[in-house]
């Protein structure tokens, strides 16, 4: 109870932020202290550089329909008897969809825990249905570059006097010094999926360029072509400014590249992969550097 003393005693100490937006749990807007927290192995997940800051991952190649996104939390609060229920949203920009309403009932105790649990899990099919889209509109996430692509869960707390404490309110904020209380409002379910690696290549002016794209992706066989564009140099002769490269012979022509000024020149092309469910992939770069 002592971490939670210390919880309360930072929502007071928080809320005398002159900076409403320096306070992680926008104190203002709750009427009582009460928040949910991950927990087991969402709380693992979200620390785990490859989730980049999902409870969850799906494959943008798989067969999802029997797929579930799913998270554990502590409802915290000196008094469980305040909590009524849960809403879950999906989030698609400005829009929230509702999902599912969790009862209280739901919130059982927990080993090693002074606060009630639960695991609340969404059909993906549902999931999928509310936040809009297509497949095609998610790109497989790097967690090398930071690029993410992923849906996203809110959840509302219901409290038993008739007070809402809504997702918007609970900031997930570095503020929070202690996983104790890692908020559960706003989560992430990311898009995983094959990926190529952005290289840097050197030739002597006057060269060829051929590079074996396969060779760049991890996860070649999901991969159908390979598109390509360069960015065009004045200072350099001979790019091929597009192409498509197949499965069956995933090479890059790039053109014989002639520099034809006095200083090193960079010519960048960007490959696109288009995988074996037509959806395109995260593109990649290939930066080569012509020398005199």
């Amino acid at each position: 109870m002592k971490n939670l003393i210390y919880f309360f005693s930072l929502i007071i100490f928080l809320a005398s932020c002159t900076d409403a937006s320096l306070d992680p749990l926008q104190f203002d807007n709750i009427k009582k202290g009460s928040i949910l927290a991950l927990r087991g192995t969402s709380l693992d997940n979200i620390q785990e550089g490859n989730y980049q800051n999902g409870v969850d991952l799906f494959n943008i190649l798989d067969d999802n329909s029997a797929k579930k996104f799913e998270f554990t939390c502590d409802f915290l609060s000196e008094n469980f008897a305040d909590l009524a229920s849960v809403d879950v949203f999906a989030v698609n920009g400005a829009v929230r969809t509702k999902l599912l309403t969790v009862p209280a009932s739901e919130f059982k105790d927990a080993a090693g825990s002074n606060f009630k649990r639960a695991t609340i899990s969404v059909p993906y099919a549902a999931l999928f249905a509310a936040a809009g889209g297509k497949i095609c509109d998610f790109k497989p996430s790097d967690p090398e570059t930071g690029e993410s692509s992923y849906f996203t869960v809110e959840n509302d707390i219901n409290l038993a006097d008739g007070t809402k404490v809504p997702a918007s309110a609970v900031v997930n904020s570095s503020l929070f010094e202690s996983l104790q209380f890692y908020p559960a409002h706003n989560l992430r379910f990311v898009a995983k999926g094959p990926l190529g690696v952005s290289i840097k290549d050197t030739i002597t002016t006057g060269n060829a360029l051929a590079v074996n794209l396969a060779d760049l992706m991890d996860g070649k066989e999901f991969v159908n072509e390979y598109k390509w564009v360069s960015e065009d140099n004045v200072n350099v002769t001979g790019e091929v400014a597009s192409g498509i490269a197949t499965k069956a012979n995933p090479i890059l022509v790039g053109g014989t590249l002639t520099n034809t000024s006095q200083k090193k020149q960079t010519v960048i092309y960007t490959v696109t992969p288009v995988l074996s469910n037509g959806c395109e992939g995260l593109p990649f770069t290939i930066s080569t550097l012509v020398l005199l």
